[in-house]
C-alpha cells in the first residue's frame, strides 16, 4: 500500500548521511558528512594549470618566482599542526609549512632587495658591519659552571655580541620573544610587530598560536629580516623549557637553511630569570648546538639593547666562547687545554 511504502522511503532517508554542500575557498565544493569526520573535497580546477602570478605588488617590481614559488602562490594557507619531540618533550613546528605558501608573508619575501628597503619603517644594519665576537686570552674564575668548552676559531668566528635594536638588523632572521597568541604583546614582541606591520599579524593569525617552549616561522614582512622566528619562554622558572625555545629555533635554522640569526634576551625581567640566568642557558644551548652544526651558519647574534645586559654576555661569553691563550708564566710552560676531562691545566715543568 501507499502508506507501507511511504514508512519504507522514511527508513531509507533514516540510514543516509545528511550531507551539506559547501563552497570551497578555491571555487571547488566539498560534501560534508555530518556523521562523519571526513570531508571529501570535489576541486572542479584540478585539472587547470597553474596561472603565473602577477609580476607587481602594490606598484613595486618583484623577482621572477622560482619554480617553487610559482606553485606556493597557488597553494591555499594551511593550518599548522605539531608533532612532539620525542627527545625533549616539547613541541616544534611540523616543517610542511613555510611563509612563502602565505600571501601575506610572499610579496615582500620575492621583492628585490633594492625595492625592499623602500618599505622598511626602521634604519638597517648590514650583516658585514657587525663584528666577529672577540674574546681576549684569559679567562674569568670567578664565575662558576658545571662544565668549561674548549676554545675553537671555527665556532667563535660565528658568534657576535651586538649592541643595539634587533629590529634594523638585514639578516635572515630574527627570533621574536612572542607571547601564546602570536600576535603581539609587550617589549620586543610589539616592536617587531610595529615594524613589521599588519601584514605579519594577518600571517600570525594563521599560525594557532605557540606553546612554550616551541618555535613557529614567519615572513619578516616590513622589516629589514627576511623571516621572524617567534618562540615562547616559560611562564616560570623552568630552565628545560628555555633550553627548548633555542634548540627548537636552531631546528627551524637548519630546516629553512638559514644562515644569519640574531636572537634578543627571552624570558628575563618579569618571568623569574635574571639576566645572568637565561643568559646562561642561551649561550649552553647554543655552544652545545655549535659543536656539531657550525659549519651550517654563518653567524649567530646575540642582540642586547643596553650597557649592563652587555656585560653580563661579554663576561659569560669568555667561558662559553673562550679564546686560545698563550699565557706564560715563571718556570712553567703555557696554558693548555685538556680535552679529554674538560679542564684547563698548567703544565708546570714537565711536558
Amino acid at each position: 500500500s501507499a502508506d507501507v511504502v511511504e514508512e519504507e522511503e522514511a527508513e531509507e532517508e533514516e540510514h543516509q548521511p545528511l550531507a551539506t554542500e559547501v563552497t570551497n575557498d578555491d571555487g571547488g565544493n566539498a560534501n560534508i558528512a555530518n556523521n562523519a569526520d571526513i570531508i571529501v573535497i570535489k576541486d572542479e580546477d584540478e585539472e587547470e594549470e597553474l596561472q603565473q602570478p602577477s609580476a607587481t605588488y602594490d606598484d613595486h617590481e618583484y623577482d621572477t618566482y622560482s619554480t617553487f614559488a610559482t606553485a606556493a602562490a597557488n597553494v591555499l594557507d594551511e593550518p599548522i599542526v605539531e608533532q612532539e619531540n620525542e627527545i625533549q618533550g616539547y613541541g616544534q613546528v611540523e616543517s610542511r609549512y613555510d611563509p612563502w605558501n602565505n600571501h601575506h608573508a610572499r610579496r615582500f619575501l620575492v621583492v628585490k632587495l633594492s625595492e625592499k628597503r623602500k618599505m622598511y619603517v626602521v634604519n638597517h644594519v648590514k650583516m658585514e658591519s657587525i663584528e666577529v665576537y672577540h674574546n681576549p686570552a684569559g679567562i674569568d674564575f670567578d664565575v662558576s659552571l658545571d662544565s668549561f668548552f674548549g676554545p675553537n676559531n671555527a665556532i667563535n668566528k660565528r658568534v657576535s655580541l651586538y649592541t643595539g635594536d634587533i629590529r634594523c638588523l638585514e639578516i635572515d632572521a630574527i627570533v621574536n620573544a612572542a607571547n601564546e597568541s602570536l600576535l603581539g604583546g609587550g617589549g620586543v614582541d610589539d616592536a617587531i610587530h610595529k615594524a613589521a606591520g599588519e601584514s605579519l599579524k594577518k600571517e600570525c593569525e594563521l599560525l594557532g598560536g605557540c606553546r612554550p617552549g616551541y618555535a613557529k616561522i614567519s615572513g619578516g614582512h616590513r622589516l629589514p629580516a627576511k623571516y621572524v622566528i617567534h618562540t615562547v619562554g616559560p611562564r616560570n622558572k623552568d630552565g628545560e623549557i628555555l633550553k627548548s625555545c633555542y634548540t627548537n629555533v636552531f631546528s627551524l635554522v637548519r630546516e629553512k637553511n638559514i644562515k644569519t640569526i640574531a636572537f634578543p634576551c627571552i624570558v628575563t625581567g618579569d618571568f623569574g630569570f635574571s639576566i645572568e640566568e637565561a643568559c646562561n642557558i642561551a649561550l649552553k644551548t647554543t655552544r652545545d648546538w655549535l659543536e656539531g652544526h657550525h659549519e651550517e651558519v654563518e653567524r649567530i647574534i646575540f642582540c642586547v639593547f643596553d650597557e649592563d645586559t652587555k656585560k653580563i654576555y661579554a663576561k659569560l661569553m669568555k667561558l662559553y666562547f673562550p679564546a686560545p691563550t698563550n699565557l706564560t708564566l715563571d718556570g712553567y710552560l703555557p696554558e693548555c687545554w685538556n680535552q679529554r676531562k674538560r679542564t684547563r691545566v698548567m703544565s708546570g715543568d714537565w711536558d
